[in-house]
Order: structure tokens, then C-alpha cells, then sequence
């Protein structure tokens, strides 16, 4: 753990553990051999990290399991070497992550090792013998004499922990997720503001992706993408989300129409996006002319300025055919309907979907009724959002609202409505996309993965310039784990992507980072040594001391450590134009998040001591309850 290198580990027996026998959190050069690594509860051989060298050579090993899979953790960047080892599951054949032997091994990695039975003695009561006729001797493997492991002494010492029962090992649950919900009709969010529940892409001032009154297919209000020439990506105006399906049948629909006087081209796809490089399923493109295409065939041609509709069913999971359903609907004409195959043929799962622009002129199309999910989550009338509120414009300047440089401070003790009060006196309300929790601790705001945040609107306020800051804040995870090639949550944010942003994230190890680009797109990405726990609260400060270049983080109270910033990192942090957003709609944050403020200054260790002090003792018990 910890970095860990250059050592040697043989001859040793490791078995039934709650992950994997063989873990290594990061480190290099470390030799594994000789040894039987087996009945592990996740996997038998695991890797932690990526991001940092995480290397072992694990050669002449038996690799024993009562799960079929033998891999934990991560397995992609070949930074590894094994060989030579014996592989048998008691449960099937092995996999490795989601490969059979025989795919891995042409991987290149695992040279000469062979999926046999390793002829214990009686491993399910613990013998580790080998029988004489073990294919693991044939290979090399020499038998390790466990005659002195264990306890020793006399027999009365030997015998001392046989007269107590082992106890029963209740493992809790893993948190479920609920799952990403794709069904919007766009009838409860604010006509000329980017929709709430997606992740949006511009690609310059000159487009456009907002809700809008124009049209619509049903109701009063749909998705408006207006291209312009000379956007900074040729995918631009783009939204995304990451829903996850893997089995049974999932339906996508929507419907769409390409305007007349400035038709577009632009597409609709479906990813597998947690593997690299991403495999692509379904895909339907729409040309200027009005010309349909999906899974490579022509559809035939829709008219321009007219609403037409999309089906495609999806049947996912082990043995089922690698196409899909496509209908396209279109007024006084027979449906036209075909079974087309996906554009990657190992595509098996969606975790992502996406409509771009692609037109590189100024045109104009439209989406509405957008919907993924099975039928059993379908038959439920899409959310509805309370609308939001209209603020007055205020007048600039302002005067200082309190002697402490606190720009904002949102307690959360309102436990419920639609308006998050700012209680620093500089009137930056945060418009409600959360659910309310409360518990012993109070009150707080419960982000779940349906993009729950709180919306501040950008203020002069809220732009830290070049100078200091610090943001303060109680947390609670519920789930660090997330499925993505870029694995955090996010729990805050201040965005202008991809001018200038910045923004919180946890690691799915628990590890919080602040994430800087300025204005001269110089970054700053620094990050702790610490981590924080699921399922409890913790006091977490990020200090920005842009006079002395340094980042700090205190968890509860005391400094975890302090990095240097970059020195090309001289620009403005202001992020003009970008709304605050407490929770994130982009791989959201789970749990609980309370007590949020932002100074416009360095807060010093005796100030976070005493604030810690104050709060702690509600913070004991992260149980909750939802407010409905």
C-alpha cells in the first residue's frame, strides 16, 4: 500500500478475504510468486490505481476462486506483468474483468499460465495441500509447507480460540443508486434557459441549446439547438447524459423536427462510454435535405419544418443479438421500420446518450419528448419542475454585506421549498433541484443521481478574480463508486466550459479535489493526501492562497496538506457568466451536502478549528430521512 516497491512476496498462502488476496494500492517493481492467492470476495488479484504507477510482476502463482472473476480494480494501462500462474473458479469459467482467458491472454500480458484444477487436498475446509498429480507442480509450483503457520505454542494456547464460534459476518449493503432517468418534455423548465437535467456543450456564444416556445411536439415548450460558423468543437450545440442499462429491453424515442429556413445536420447516439476507446450502439443522423440514416442505411427522407417521431427498442444482456428496433414515424405516411445493427459489435450496455450538432453554419432544429428507460419506468408521467423564479436585476456595486469577505452562505435549514436562502447577506439564492433531507444533523440538501443540485446564479460576488478564496462545507457521501472512464462525482462547481471553470470532485477513493482553469486556460488540479468516508459527515475546507501560490485542505478541523499552484496559474478565476451550482448535474455527487460557504479570503487554521468545534457535535449520525 502506499506506494510500495520493489519487494518480494512468496511462498505464502492468503485466502478467504473481503476483496482480493493480492491488492496493491500503488507502487512498482513488487514480485509476486510462488504463492496461492485464493477465495477472494471481489476478485483474487487487484489493482487500485492508474493515474499513478501501479505495477507488479505476479508470475508462478495459483489463482483460486469460488466467483468466476479473477480481476479487482482496474486493468486497462498494461502496466502490469503476469505469467505462468494457474487460474481455476469453482463457480465456471474464469473471467478476467469482462474477458474470457482466452481474450486476455492475447492481451499479452499473462504468458504460459493455463486454467486448471489445482487439486487441493479439501480447499473447502481450508487444505492447501496439493495432490501429487497438481498441474500447478507440472508448471513449476513449489509446495509450501504450512506445517509452522498459523498459531504455535502449546496445546492448550494452540487450542484457546476453537472454544469461540467464529461470528457471523453481516455485510451491509452497498447503497443502490437510483437509476438515471431519461423522460423530459421540457414543460417545467424556464423558456430560454439551458434544460436542467443534461449536461450542455456550446461551443461558443454565438449558439445555443435552450428550452423554447417556438414549437413544440406535444404541450407548449421543446429543446432548441441553434448552430453557428466557426464554433471551438465541430459536435456543438451538444447535450449528454449517463444513464446505465445492461440488461433486459429499454426503449429510446424522441421526437424531432429540422426547422425549414435553416435546416441542420446533427445526430443521436447511444455510447458505451466506461470502456476505451467507447463503443457506439444505436446512431441515427439527419441531414439538411432531411435525409435519415441509422446503422449505416438509409431511412428514407423526412419534410422539413414538420414533427416526426423515433422508436428504438433495445434488448440488452449476455446472448441477445447485437441490433436493434428502428421505427421512424412520420404524419400520413407508413411507419418505416428495420432491424439495424449497432456500430460497434461489442457494444452490451448503454451508460451514455447524446444529440450534437454538426452543421458548421447557422441552422436551427429541435427535440422534444426525449425519453430512455424500460416501459415499467416510461409509464410515469415525466418531471415536473416548479418553475423558477424571476430575480430583479440588482445594482452594482454593492456594499460589503458583512466584515468576514463571506460571499455566500447557504445553511439549508429551510428543509423544504424551491429557494435555498443565502444568509450572507449578498442575496445569492439558489434555485432548489435537490430533494431535503433531515436528521440529527438538521437540515440538508440530499443530491441523488437525477442531477439534484442548487442552482446561484453568477454574481460579481461569486468571481474570486485574482485573488484569494476558500469554500467551507459539510459533507456526506453515500457512494464514491461511479462507472466512467473519468471516475469522480462532482459536488460543486463554477462553470464557463471551455473558457475558464472551476470545480469540487470526489474520487471514487474518497479523495476531494479542487479543480482550477483560469482565464488564460493555465490549471491547477492539486490534491490531497487524505481521503473522507461514506455514510458519515465530514468538515471539509479548500483554502486558495493565490498570494503565496499555495492550495490547503483541513479535514475536521486540522490542515491535511498544502500543495503549490503552478506558476503559469496568474489569470482570473471570475467565471463570468457561469452559475454556481451546489451539486452537480455532470457524474453527480450522492449523499448529503450542508452548511456551504465561499470567502473571499484565506481562512486561517484557528478560524476552521473553531467552526469545525461549533458543528461537530450534530454531525455524529449521517442518518436521514427525505422529505417528500
Amino acid at each position: 500500500d502506499e506506494g510500495s516497491s520493489e519487494i518480494l512476496i512468496e511462498n505464502n498462502l492468503v485466502y478467504r478475504v473481503r476483496t482480493c488476496p493480492l491488492f496493491q494500492h500503488y507502487g512498482k517493481d513488487n514480485i509476486v510468486r510462488n504463492n496461492i492467492l485464493a477465495l477472494g470476495g471481489k476478485g483474487q488479484l487487484q489493482r487500485c490505481r492508474e493515474d499513478k504507477p501501479c505495477h507488479y510482476i505476479a508470475e508462478g502463482n495459483i489463482v483460486f476462486g469460488d466467483i468466476e472473476q479473477m480481476l479487482g480494480g482496474v486493468w486497462k494501462s498494461g502496466d502490469w506483468k503476469v505469467g505462468r500462474n494457474v487460474y481455476w473458479s469453482t463457480a465456471g469459467a474464469p473471467k478476467f474483468t469482462d474477458m474470457d482467458f482466452e481474450a486476455w491472454q492475447t492481451k499479452g500480458n499473462d504468458v504460459g499460465s493455463i486454467v486448471a484444477d489445482p487439486l487441493f487436498v479439501d480447499a473447502a475446509n481450508d487444505d492447501f495441500r496439493l495432490k501429487p498429480d497438481s498441474p500447478a507442480l507440472k508448471l513449476g509450483f513449489k509446495p509450501i509447507d504450512l506445517s509452522e503457520t498459523g498459531l504455535y505454542g502449546d496445546k492448550d494456547w494452540i487450542d484457546l480460540p476453537k472454544q469461540y464460534k467464529n461470528r457471523p459476518l453481516n455485510e451491509i449493503p452497498a447503497p443502490v443508486e437510483p437509476p438515471f432517468l431519461v423522460n423530459f418534455d421540457f414543460e417545467g423548465d424556464e423558456p430560454g434557459a439551458e434544460p436542467l437535467d443534461v449536461q450542455i456543450v456550446k461551443g461558443g456564444d454565438q449558439a445555443a441549446l435552450v428550452v423554447s416556445k417556438d414549437t413544440a411536439a406535444t404541450g407548449d415548450q421543446c429543446l432548441k439547438f441553434q448552430d453557428a460558423p466557426g464554433l471551438q468543437h465541430g459536435f456543438a450545440p451538444h447535450l449528454y447524459c449517463n444513464p446505465s442499462y445492461s440488461t433486459g429491453k429499454v426503449q429510446l424515442s424522441w421526437d424531432m423536427l429540422n426547422s425549414k429556413d435553416a435546416p441542420a445536420s446533427f445526430y443521436v447516439e447511444v455510447r458505451q462510454w466506461d470502456v476505451s476507446p467507447y463503443l457506439i450502439g444505436p446512431t441515427v443522423s439527419v441531414a439538411p435535405d432531411g435525409k435519415v440514416t441509422a446503422g449505416g442505411r438509409d431511412m428514407g427522407v423526412i419534410p422539413l419544418g414538420e414533427w416526426v417521431h423515433v422508436d428504438i427498442s433495445i434488448e440488452l444482456g449476455e446472448g441477445k443479438p447485437k441490433t436493434y428496433q428502428f421505427t421512424l414515424s412520420v404524419p400520413n405516411r407508413e411507419p418505416i421500420v428495420a432491424e439495424l445493427p449497432y456500430v460497434g459489435k461489442a457494444f452490451e450496455k448503454i451508460t451514455w446518450l447524446g444529440i450534437s450538432s454538426n452543421s458548421n453554419t447557422a441552422t436551427v432544429f429541435y427535440i422534444d419528448n426525449l425519453k430512455l428507460g424500460t416501459a415499467e419506468q416510461l409509464a410515469k408521467a415525466p418531471k415536473q419542475r416548479h418553475k423558477r423564479r424571476t430575480r430583479p436585476a440588482r445594482e452594482r456595486p454593492r456594499e460589503p454585506a458583512n466584515n468576514q469577505k463571506l460571499m455566500g452562505h447557504w445553511k439549508f435549514d429551510e428543509a423544504d421549498g424551491y429557494v435555498a436562502e443565502d444568509s450572507s447577506g449578498y442575496e445569492n439564492y439558489g434555485d432548489v433541484w435537490a430533494p431535503w433531507a433531515t436528521g440529527k444533523f438538521g437540515s440538508a440538501i440530499f443530491c441523488d443521481s437525477t442531477s439534484s443540485h442548487i442552482a446561484v446564479p453568477d454574481d460579481p460576488t461569486l468571481q474570486f478574480g485574482t485573488s484569494d478564496f476558500s469554500i467551507e462545507l459539510w459533507i456526506c457521501p453515500t457512494m464514491l463508486k461511479i462507472e466512467s472512464n473519468d471516475p469522480r462525482r462532482r459536488f460543486m462547481s463554477k462553470d464557463n466550459y471551455p473558457n475558464t471553470w472551476w470545480n469540487l470532485n470526489l474520487t471514487t477513493g474518497g479523495k476531494p479535489f479542487l479543480e482550477m482553469v483560469d482565464a488564460n486556460k493555465a490549471s491547477c488540479a492539486n490534491r490531497p493526501t487524505g481521503t473522507i468516508p461514506e455514510n458519515a459527515w465530514t468538515h471539509l475546507v479548500v483554502v486558495v492562497d493565490r498570494a503565496n501560490a499555495k492550495t490547503k485542505y483541513y479535514f475536521n478541523g486540522k490542515l491535511d496538506s498544502a500543495q503549490d499552484i503552478p506558476p503559469a496559474f496568474k489569470g482570473a478565476l471570475d467565471v463570468k457568466g457561469g452559475d454556481l451550482s451546489i451539486g452537480s448535474p455532470w457524474q453527480p455527487f450522492l449523499g448529503l451536502l450542508d452548511e456551504v460557504k465561499i470567502y473571499n479570503r484565506v481562512l486561517i487554521e484557528g478560524e476552521i478549528k473553531a467552526s469545525y468545534e461549533k458543528e461537530k457535535g450534530k454531525r455524529t449520525n449521517a442518518a436521514y430521512q427525505l422529505i417528500e
